[in-house]
């Protein structure tokens, strides 16, 4: 077992002193989002994303006896649990050994194989500092985070994203037409300490399921916009994303009357004038997957994007080497 350092051991008690807030999120797991507006189940491409979320997830077995700590393989996310972190479905505290489940997302590409666009429930753009999705389990039984001694999180600032100090706390969850938001949880502060030899965000949790740090794009004016696949490409086997070149934030554009053409929704629109290229992915793991990915191009009041064609068929590893060279 690891054994904490005194550094560490210090650190995570002085958050929990200042920062131990009260955030109440939906339990949420991780596969549960499809990212359509008519909350149908049946589109193909979700198979990618889905692949993408098991192979993201890091499953650690830990004893919490005595307190103890996980670090997150892909970006070094700290967390501690102390020993009255846990309570099973009856209340009760938990000791001994749990399995901790965690799911790191820094990049925007790491959200778009995720499809974890960075947009609010309500429609308002968010640039990210970092997504983490956690939840624990013992002899197979779903833990509650017990709120009176949740978890204290030290999560790096990969993407420098540190909006002056001012990144806040968001929940994710999947509203009713089946299409994944952020809601920010103003009882919780997150910190940007000055004084600790790293840049990463400090924040406590007290309930399972997906965070973000963020901060909300302020850039004005705004505009929707439309993405027009070709024929045979649409809501029912395809997403469409806008992914921006000049910030940490990625959008999701929907096609709930599957015509082929997909918008971000009423209500959301994006800032005039950012560089961003658009993406579109459609197929499935058994025939393969067709994708587009626009040059730069800079949005512009009442965007109208048609994409002339799709590449493919390819693998799922194929189009993962796609994104990672040109994204």
């Amino acid at each position: 077992m690891k054994t904490i350092s005194k550094k560490y051991l210090a650190l995570f008690m002085l958050i929990a002193l200042v920062l131990f807030n009260a955030c109440k999120k939906e339990d949420d797991s991780p596969n549960s989002s499809n990212n359509s507006n008519n909350n149908n189940n049946t589109n193909i491409v979700l198979d990618f994303f889905k692949e993408n979320l098991d192979d993201a997830k890091q499953i650690t077995s830990v004893d919490i006896t005595n307190g103890n700590y996980i670090d997150g393989n892909n970006y070094g996310t700290y967390i501690y649990i102390s020993d009255c972190s846990f309570l099973d479905s009856d209340g009760n505290q938990v000791t001994g050994i749990i399995d901790f489940e965690l799911i790191e997302a820094q990049t925007k590409l790491d959200m778009l194989k995720l499809n974890k666009p960075t947009f609010t429930s309500d429609g308002q753009l968010l640039v990210s500092g970092g997504i983490l999705y956690v939840n624990a389990s013992q002899n197979g039984e779903d833990l509650i985070i017990n709120p009176n001694c949740g978890l204290n999180v030290n999560m790096p600032n990969y993407s420098n994203n540190s909006n002056n100090g001012n990144m806040q706390y968001f929940s994710g969850d999947v509203d009713l037409n089946g299409v994944f938001g952020w809601d920010l949880e103003e009882d919780v502060t997150v910190i940007t300490p000055q004084d600790f030899d790293t840049s990463g965000f400090y924040f406590p949790i007290d309930s399972v399921g997906w965070i973000n740090c963020d901060y909300f794009n302020t850039n004005a004016p705004l505009t929707g916009v439309q993405v027009e696949l070709p024929s045979g490409f649409n809501g029912s086997n395809s997403q469409c994303f806008i992914y921006y070149n000049s910030i940490n934030s990625l959008a999701g554009l929907y096609d709930g009357d599957q015509n082929g053409v997909f918008d971000l929704g009423a209500g959301y629109e994006t800032p005039v004038g950012l560089s961003v290229k658009f993406i579109a992915l459609s197929g499935d793991s058994v025939n393969d997957y067709y994708y587009h990915i626009t040059s730069n191009t800079a949005t512009t009041m009442n965007h109208y994007e048609i994409i002339p064609n799709m590449t493919g068929p390819i693998s799922h590893a194929d189009l993962q080497i796609i994104f990672d060279s040109n994204l």
